[in-house]
């Protein structure tokens, strides 16, 4: 954490005072004592004791997380107010940064579960406060969608499904944007870079929101699934096994299926949160995606589009 009290009350802020000098130090939350620590790979920070309890004992961060956070803060910094690690005791919260009371950021490079996840987000819901997640190194991503990422997404109209992953060693941001899975449960979607300080923080998260034109992409289909699938049941795979009993229970069975019968082999991700509802334009999303893919009749190609393109075509399809 990067702020704390003196024995007289002051509060001490690292990203912004002089660093102290030979002061005792508390915590501006529980008031217990705090460490003062620094090193070659971090950067000077407060710490409670392992054994401290405190809304704040979160907050004994890796240097990742104290070196992106106190970047983000310098970058906010320079178009508008910015507060870091703002605590809300009625809601147990900590936030790591505020930008103008109406923005928080919660960069996360340690793992999160699911339950305190939805904690986190179901108090920011209750403070009418929007919150993006900023996912650190250990949760770039690879293959397939973690639970974190799952939880993370934010929805546009011409990004569709996206995330933010931060690159402190390279100094960039990355969107990861119209984000869509593979029936091998793989991500597939686009990606953009925005370099730290080139541009306000606000509007490089502001931008999937701005955008007036559509997205696509050739997606990566398999064009012998139904040979995957067979190996995949016969080799017992969990997820396959499971499948197909539901089909069986449906008076199907997924081994008589064509490869024009899995078509779409890709659709929109999935969110995790259990606490945030699907909103009204989510939902026409995923029905006007699935209406258009029905017409199609390649099955060896599918192109995915930005959402509002499947609104457009609708409307045209209406019209005739």
């Amino acid at each position: 954490m990067f702020q704390a009290l003196d024995a007289q009350g002051h509060l001490h802020h690292l990203l912004t005072d002089p660093l102290p000098q030979g002061e005792v130090f508390f915590c501006p939350a529980c008031h217990q004592l705090l460490i003062l620590k620094s090193g070659p790979k971090v950067r000077p920070h407060f710490a409670h004791q392992a054994d401290q309890a405190c809304d704040f004992i979160s907050l004994n961060e890796g240097a990742e997380h104290l070196n992106l956070k106190a970047k983000l803060f310098s970058w906010a910094q320079q178009s508008e107010r910015v507060s870091v690690e703002v605590a809300n005791s009625a809601e147990g919260l900590v936030s790591d940064l505020l930008l103008s009371d109406n923005l928080a950021l919660e960069v996360q490079c340690s793992p999160l579960g699911q339950d305190e996840f939805e904690k986190r987000d179901q108090a920011y819901q209750h403070l009418g406060i929007p919150v993006v997640w900023l996912l650190g190194s250990r949760h770039f991503l690879k293959r397939r969608l973690t639970v974190l990422q799952r939880n993370s997404l934010q929805f546009s109209p011409t990004c569709g499904y996206f995330f933010w992953n931060l690159d402190l060693e390279n100094e960039i941001v990355i969107l990861h944007y119209l984000l869509h899975q593979d029936l091998h449960g793989a991500c597939q979607g686009l990606v953009k870079t925005f370099p730290f300080f080139r541009e306000s923080l606000r509007e490089v998260l502001r931008w999937p929101y701005q955008q007036r034109h559509v997205f696509s992409f050739q997606g990566k289909l398999d064009l012998h699934f139904p040979s995957y699938l067979a190996r995949e049941l016969r080799y017992r795979n969990p997820y396959w096994v499971e499948q197909q009993f539901q089909a069986y229970q449906k008076g199907d069975n997924l081994l008589t299926r064509t490869l024009a019968d899995w078509y779409p082999q890709i659709f929109p991700v999935k969110v995790r949160n259990r606490h945030r509802p699907q909103s009204a334009c989510e939902r026409e999303y995923e029905e006007q995606f699935i209406a258009f893919y029905a017409q199609e009749r390649n099955i060896h190609s599918q192109v995915l589009y930005s959402p509002f393109y499947y609104r457009m075509w609708k409307r045209e399809n209406n019209r005739e």
